[in-house]
């Protein structure tokens, strides 16, 4: 039985070190995929028509690495992805309940949650080219993005991003234990689809479109 974990978080709040401390230390021999690591190769900024223009390509490209582990058995920990569709739960449920379906995996979603003070240091004190697009509109991307935000899911482990590491770490490790039992079935798990489209036959993953993208 495998583990779909989905760390939500602001940008520059430290979701990606708590995904690596995930697939590195609490489940060995997983697989952290970075939507952001990804995207850099594409466009080092986010908010341009060019971004927008290969932005469904970044999420087919994401949702492929998804689809291979978890069909070969492997664990998977996504950070820097989905900050606003998490919000949504009929999203959750037709996108990444899904896709657990499929392999007979589960689905846990680890929200960070941070100060929009500490936040905004942690950003200008990265200084990547997204952070200093960030910082140059701030009010507006917080409007379009608050700090705080609500994930409606019965499977989701709150963690204060400004605390070290060790002081969650117990709840993190009872957090990703599998629970349920699964009949092998390959799909369609209590009206969960495999959803058909897209490139090379199948919609791996349906991010939120960009107003006006």
């Amino acid at each position: 039985m495998g583990l779909l974990v989905v760390v939500a978080s602001p940008p520059g709040a430290g979701g990606s070190t708590v995904a690596e401390y995930i697939a590195g230390t609490l489940l060995p021999g997983s697989v952290h995929i970075n939507k952001d690591t990804i995207a850099d190769r594409y466009m080092p900024l986010r908010d341009s028509p060019e971004y927008a223009a290969v932005r469904n390509q970044i999420y087919d490209e994401l949702g492929e690495r998804m689809h291979a582990y978890l069909g070969g058995g492997i664990n998977v920990v996504l950070s820097s992805a989905f900050r606003k569709e998490i919000t949504s739960n009929p999203w959750i449920r037709e996108n990444l309940e899904s896709v657990c379906a499929l392999y007979s995996a589960e689905l846990r979603i680890v929200q960070l949650t941070i100060s929009e003070e500490e936040l905004k240091r942690r950003v200008t004190e990265r200084g990547l080219p997204r952070d200093l697009e960030m910082l140059a509109d701030w009010e507006e991307r917080i409007r379009r993005e608050p700090v705080e935000f609500h994930v409606q899911h019965m499977n989701v482990l709150k963690i204060d991003a400004m605390k070290p590491v060790e002081s969650y770490a117990p709840d993190l490790r009872s957090f990703l234990i599998p629970r349920m039992n699964f009949d092998g079935r390959a799909a369609g798990v209590e009206g969960l689809p495999v959803v058909e489209g897209g490139r090379g036959g199948k919609t791996y993953i349906r991010p939120i479109p960009i107003a006006g993208a």
